[in-house]
């Protein structure tokens, strides 16, 4: 039986909830705020998480936070329940680490669908590491490898083929070294907690690069610096404030790596 924890102050939604998702067969953990929340969370390990953002004392974000900052709580899926349906709001959320969000007053469908949805990636998540057992290792190039769905069809992509990683609205384009690029709806800030950081650098705030296919670093006007890719013709815009830690990233890659 799926286990689900809601964190949740108002009794009636908290209860209306739980009604709801126990007619669906699923074990349901009641909490009023973000501190019991936690513990339980820590607890039962529930298979999904439904928090609300607004509370008395800690808020949702501040929830998820401290979630994931337990090794044994931040792959719980977690799912934001807000009456602030702001694209600001959602996006934050997003970025904050939640798998999805909830507006307030739902739909019985959209909510179901939502939880159904996020339990199916559990179990294809625990199909795909019980078929690639290097998934949760220390990265090795070539060895770790990602699932993404494209189109209602799954494929499996190598570490080492995606050259880049950039921001297209609540989506992500990944490049790949066969030229391919592939449209996924996960934003920049996802990406870079589930990658490994000694390989894939933030060089913008649209953009991840894969450090072993930097060419070089241009200097252009304007004090306006770019990556030349390899495989790709595009200019990769960097920071100012990163410039200089791309530069000893890649120069402590190359020494690792030769």
């Amino acid at each position: 039986m799926k286990t689900i924890l809601i964190i949740e102050d108002d009794f009636i939604i908290r209860d209306n909830l739980r009604e709801l998702l126990e007619l669906k067969g699923y074990k349901v953990y009641l909490t009023a705020g973000g501190n019991e929340g936690i513990n339980v969370a820590r607890e039962v390990k529930p298979h999904l998480i439904i928090c609300d953002i607004i509370m008395h004392g800690l808020n949702g974000y501040e929830v998820k936070q401290k979630l994931e900052q337990d090794n044994e709580t931040k792959s719980i899926p977690f799912v934001f329940l807000t009456a602030k349906a702001d694209v600001k709001d959602i996006r934050f959320g997003m970025d904050s680490g939640a798998d999805d969000y909830i507006t307030k007053p739902y739909k019985a469908n959209e909510l179901l669908n939502t939880i159904e949805n996020r339990i199916k990636r559990i179990n294809e998540l625990k199909n795909f590491k019980d078929n690639f057992p290097a998934v949760g290792k220390e990265f090795k190039p070539g060895e770790e490898r990602i699932i993404i769905s494209e189109k209602n069809k799954q494929q499996v992509i190598k570490y080492d083929e995606i050259v880049f990683i950039s921001a297209a609205g609540d989506y992500t384009y990944i490049y790949l070294t066969n030229g391919k690029k592939i449209l996924v709806r996960k934003l920049l800030g996802q990406w870079e907690k589930n990658l490994p950081l000694n390989i894939f650098f933030r060089v913008h705030k649209s953009t991840m690069v894969n450090l072993n296919y930097v060419e070089r670093i241009e200097k252009l006007e304007k004090k306006t610096s770019v990556a030349k890719m390899k495989y790709y013709d595009e200019q990769i815009i960097i920071s100012q404030r990163n410039l200089k830690k791309l530069k000893s990233n890649l120069s402590s890659y190359h020494s690792q790596n030769n």
